[in-house]
């Protein structure tokens, strides 16, 4: 459809174009899966050349695997801790963090349940960076073994409620939110216990 205004239409940058395609694959996949598409239909339905695809990405599996590093690139960034001495800067990142996720729900609770060795390694990354801020901000800079496996544990009841909770979105963010807060310090006073 063409424009009816007289101003060209400005042409995107490599870096810009490259985001707009990531963004794309993430509502596509989101409702489409990975396995469904062809390159040429993916191409069709970005309304861009296969070849730009392919320039981009590779083959559709790079396309896809892009995508979810782009959204867990994302998500890294929600990891924002705040210095706000009247906020559980914990709390803030949690808040953030649902925000995306409600934003992104349909790739991220796809992303959850794949069983893709390289989708796991990016959730991973963002999940070892979680576990390292948490660490910190409890006063935890330096995890025992045992500290280990608490804040991951924790790490997999939260991913695990998160994904139910933007599934079925039966309570508040807000309660969820504290739910998992009040799980933690659960956690981290047993730890202190043991150590």
């Amino acid at each position: 459809m063409r424009s009816t205004t007289n101003q060209p239409k400005r042409r995107l940058g490599p870096d810009e174009r490259r985001t707009q395609l990531l963004k794309f694959g993430q509502e596509f996949f989101a409702h489409h899966g990975f396995d469904s598409v062809s390159m040429s239909a993916l191409a069709d339905r970005a309304g861009v050349s296969k070849g730009l695809l392919y320039h981009y990405f590779g083959d559709r599996r790079g396309f896809f695997l892009a995508t979810v590093s782009y959204t867990m690139d994302s998500i890294l960034q929600h990891l924002e801790w705040p210095r706000d001495d009247e906020q559980d800067p914990l709390k803030v990142m949690l808040l953030n963090l649902t925000d995306y996720f409600l934003q992104t729900r349909h790739f991220y609770i796809m992303s959850m349940q794949m069983g893709d060795p390289e989708v796991r390694a990016e959730i991973d990354r963002v999940k070892d960076a979680i576990i390292v801020n948490v660490g910190r901000d409890r006063g935890l800079s330096d995890l025992s073994p045992l500290g280990d496996i608490a804040l991951r544990g924790w790490m997999a009841f939260t991913e695990s409620a998160i994904t139910e909770w933007l599934t079925e979105q039966a309570i508040s963010q807000t309660m969820l939110i504290d739910f998992l807060l009040s799980q933690l310090e659960h956690i981290l006073s047993t730890l202190r216990a043991y150590e």
